[in-house]
């Protein structure tokens, strides 16, 4: 219970921000989160919330993860050239094929043991219908009591089969809507009218508010004083979003690339949920939620990112990386 407590004291800022990550806006419009609804119309709710995390993790010794990324595949239809994921930055070398199921069931095995609960999970490529055993791996998902709630974005590229339709009965879906986009083909209209027909829960936010895509931003290594990097890292909203790719989790879309591509230093950044045991497991999770901040995110500049670039503009090619970064 001691070791609890210690955790807990540094598990603060986590326990804090999860209430606040599925308090936004955008989820409450998704998602069924009756609690939080409940709590955001009381003048105390978000310390009822907080508290009732606090005695979770008392009760339990395991951290929730309030945003989950499981990447299917790092394989894309596209090859958005402002791409938030730095899909046109992965080479032959570097991709991630398609998961297959054994290996996606061993995955959610090992962590769910190590974790109380997942409160949205959500499958993301590159373009996820792309993956064969899709459809076993959302059914797998969804039989889980721990996993809240299950989340899926596609580009429209690719019809669903019957089996995907049926598999994705129960799990919210947004489609991106690139119609103005030349020279690629998309069943836009052929899959709203197939979630109609199958009653699945779908959202077009791009549709609806329009929105337009943010220049990536730089990624190299520059002599930053932590004070520099603990800013950073607290006030980008990416970070929020953990991604579990290839077996490990990563703080965010861009820490996965400066992995995966740019073979960058992650500074015990990352936590292989494939190398240890559930015990280990377990405290990795914890420690990694407990930082104060997180070193790579020294890598990331925003000085020079832009907003108002078309939605999935295409590159002709892959992105050469400049400076360390993609551009």
């Amino acid at each position: 219970m001691f070791n609890r407590l210690k955790n807990l004291i540094n598990l603060k800022r986590h326990l804090k921000e999860t209430y606040s990550i599925l308090n936004c806006p955008l989820f409450l419009s998704i998602f069924d989160f009756n609690i939080i609804k409940f709590l955001s119309k009381r003048k105390c709710g978000k310390r009822l919330y907080y508290n009732k995390e606090r005695l979770s993790f008392l009760f339990t010794g395991k951290v929730s993860i309030p945003i989950l990324v499981y990447v299917v595949t790092t394989r894309c239809t596209l090859n958005c050239k402002y791409c938030n994921s730095f899909m046109p930055a992965f080479t032959k070398e570097t991709h991630l094929a398609p998961v297959s199921f054994e290996q996606f069931k061993e995955d959610m095995d090992k962590l769910l043991k190590s974790v109380d609960k997942i409160h949205v999970f959500q499958f993301i490529g590159g373009e996820p219908f792309l993956a064969k055993d899709l459809p076993k791996m959302i059914e797998y998902a969804k039989s889980k009591k721990q996993i809240e709630q299950i989340y899926l974005t596609t580009n429209a590229t690719i019809l669903p089969s019957q089996e995907l339709l049926k598999a994705l009965k129960g799990v919210s879906v947004e489609i991106s809507d690139y119609r103005h986009v030349r020279g690629i083909k998309l069943y836009y209209d052929e899959i709203k009218a197939l979630f109609k027909k199958n009653q699945i829960k779908y959202s077009v936010f791009q549709e609806e508010q329009g929105g337009t895509f943010y220049s990536t931003q730089d990624i190299y290594d520059v002599p930053q004083d932590d004070n520099t990097i603990k800013e950073r890292s607290l006030t980008c909203h990416l970070r929020k979003c953990h991604q579990l790719c290839d077996g490990k989790l990563y703080l965010c879309p861009a820490h996965t690339h400066m992995d995966r591509n740019l073979k960058l230093n992650m500074f015990d950044n990352v936590v292989d949920i494939r190398d240890c045991s559930t015990k280990v497991l377990t405290q990795r999770l914890i420690n990694f939620f407990s930082l104060p901040f997180y070193r790579i995110c020294g890598y990331c500049h925003f000085e020079n990112v832009k907003d108002n670039f078309p939605r999935a503009e295409q590159s002709p090619k892959t992105l050469k990386l400049r400076g360390g970064g993609a551009v």
